[in-house]
């Protein structure tokens, strides 16, 4: 039996689709494509904290000062409370203010700037004063939440009163009078975490005593 060269391409052509339709059939074309889920910041939670009105700070404020995005950080960066134009602009650590810019600078010569979360223990501008129970309500009611969703591995407590915020949040009962600044303290748990605290002078006060800040570099920049 002879065949003709158009024959043979005919043949080539048929026996090569087949093998192809052979492979579709064995590997078919996924009907769902999987993906990794994307981990969105806890949205919620930002707006009922920007929508807080437990204390009588909320009278007197232009802004609840806290993260729009609430997401895992390997370190959660806390000071005492918003100054006059983080209250105006409603931005966290915002770099407008010559307080909170310090402490950027400070993370981001360390390195750790873009793995921080920022947060303050009151975030509330006191415009007068800072009302007794102001603290107390605010780590139990938001404070707490965010630490949950942060999940962080360090916590950076600048200032006495973030520091008496986290472990009143914590419920921690250990007395803070023999407590110094610029120490690695007792490791703590959140949710199950072994979490490293550090107590550190007040953002103010690194602001205004240029000299202590070289104690904090050298106890951070060892991370």
């Amino acid at each position: 039996m002879s065949f003709t060269k158009e024959t043979l391409l005919q043949n080539i052509k048929a026996r090569t689709m087949a093998h192809i339709l052979e492979g579709v059939e064995r590997f078919p074309k996924p009907t769902k494509i999987e993906t990794l889920p994307h981990l969105p910041s806890d949205e919620n939670l930002a707006i009922k904290i920007s929508q807080c009105g437990l204390c009588p700070l909320a009278q007197m404020r232009n802004h609840v000062v806290v993260s729009k995005e609430i997401v895992p950080k390997k370190y959660f960066i806390l000071g005492d409370f918003p100054d006059s134009i983080e209250d105006k602009s409603g931005d966290v650590f915002s770099e407008k203010s010559p307080l909170a810019s310090l402490i950027l600078n400070l993370l981001s010569k360390i390195g750790i700037k873009n793995d921080s979360y920022f947060s303050y223990a009151v975030k509330c501008f006191p415009q007068k004063a800072l009302y007794t129970d102001s603290l107390h309500i605010c780590v139990q009611n938001n404070l707490i939440e965010e630490l949950k969703c942060v999940a962080p591995e360090y916590i950076f407590c600048f200032g006495y009163r973030s520091l008496k915020g986290l472990y009143s949040a914590l419920q921690i009962t250990s007395s803070l009078k023999n407590i110094n600044e610029n120490s690695l303290l007792d490791k703590i748990e959140i949710s199950g975490k072994v979490v490293q605290p550090y107590f550190l002078p007040s953002i103010k006060e690194l602001y205004e005593f240029p000299h202590w800040r070289k104690q904090v570099w050298e106890l951070l920049s060892s991370l």
